[in-house]
């Protein structure tokens, strides 16, 4: 049994909708003990407005509205996963975006967590799958990052944004 279904952020419309309930499954399947919802203020909002309508309990349900993008989620899902002890994590995400995810959750987690992909038939447009490819082309930078020091991995981004670099 995982400890934490972690369902990332897809927008307000379909991809959001199921990602959600494929988090919803693993809860009312037995699979994982608890969900976690992570994304921006109305992703976070949409999201926990459907878990709740299917039937999941608000002990069961944590989220955080802070993330702008996928190394946010991983960035703030490890802080609360490290908050409720959990180290075998369900990842949930479209299927186009989960090779992505899963590599950047696993540097920020680091070796001492277990992330298991569960992946839901997505359609983006070509735009976001072009998008999506040219972000996989950077995914070698976070070799510069220890594996699991999210902090600095964190701290990093700030600063190049700051610089107008993102």
């Amino acid at each position: 049994m995982c400890d934490l279904a972690v369902v990332l952020g897809g927008g307000l419309g379909e991809a959001g909708k199921m990602r959600t309930l494929k988090g919803v499954e693993l809860i009312k399947n037995g699979v994982c003990k608890q969900l976690l919802l992570v994304g921006n203020r109305d992703e976070v909002e949409y999201m926990t407005h459907i878990a709740l309508r299917e039937g999941i309990s608000p002990e069961k349900l944590l989220s955080d509205p802070n993330s702008e993008d996928t190394l946010d989620n991983a960035y703030y899902a490890k802080l609360i996963a490290q908050k409720v002890n959990a180290k075998n994590i369900a990842l949930v995400t479209s299927d186009f975006h989960m090779e992505r995810a899963l590599k950047i959750f696993q540097h920020v987690f680091g070796s001492s967590y277990i992330i298991e992909p569960y992946s839901v038939h997505d359609t983006p447009t070509q735009e976001a799958l072009k998008r999506e490819e040219i972000l996989k082309s950077l995914l070698p930078l976070l070799k510069l990052f220890k594996e699991g020091d999210h902090e600095s991995i964190v701290r990093i981004k700030k600063t190049l944004k700051t610089l107008a670099f993102f």
